[in-house]
């Protein structure tokens, strides 16, 4: 549902619950993730009449200790935990009084290396690319970091490329495409784009 009035606008999520919810649960129902990285969380509502439904962006959500692990009550990004320093946290999500809980454990691990794949594609002007990155850590751990990475093209002039690693092409050449984590000095990985 959206309201707007002049130019200023405000969005909500609506829920038809066609009976009563009789239970809340989190996924995954536990879940590990290195420091400054992040988990998504999702609240599944199973209703009197065994339907169900994904309340993630219905429900309100916190986290304790926050020292340990955040998540986010935005709409459009709520159920997103983030690690702060490693440690265990509960996530807790609340619905027409229906609790849900989930445990999140935050790892010290540190990043060493990122790696986009695929390796230097080719594709036809016009055509998108959709790139992955892929973090390694201190302890052997890897992690799909493709929406958590901050992501470049060197030259925007071949091809554009958004924060969740989707290319879109310009004009024919080459272009390098870069993905590095915030906060992380020295760690990015890259691959060429060559657009014919």
């Amino acid at each position: 549902m959206t309201a707007q009035q002049g130019s200023v606008s405000g969005a909500s999520i609506v829920v038809v619950e066609s009976s009563a919810l009789v239970s809340l649960q989190i996924t995954p129902a536990s879940a590990s993730v290195a420091q400054q990285t992040e988990a998504q969380f999702r609240a599944i509502g199973t209703f009197a009449d065994g339907s169900t439904q994904d309340l993630t962006q219905s429900a309100e959500w916190t986290s304790s200790p926050a020292s340990i692990a955040t998540v986010s009550d935005i709409v459009g990004s709520k159920g997103l935990a983030t690690g702060i320093i490693p440690g265990s946290a509960t996530i807790t999500t609340f619905f027409a009084g229906e609790v849900g809980t989930a445990s999140l454990t935050v790892t010290g691990a540190t990043l060493t290396s990122l790696t986009i794949t695929p390796i230097d594609p080719s594709i036809p002007l016009g055509n998108s690319q959709r790139f992955t990155a892929t973090g390694s850590f201190s302890d052997g751990t890897t992690e799909n970091l493709t929406n958590q990475a901050t992501w470049k093209s060197s030259s925007v002039n071949v091809a554009t490329i958004g924060v969740n690693g989707l290319a879109n092409t310009v004009a024919t050449g080459t272009t390098t495409i870069t993905a590095s984590m915030n906060g992380v000095s020295g760690v990015s990985g890259n691959t060429v784009l060559t657009v014919f």
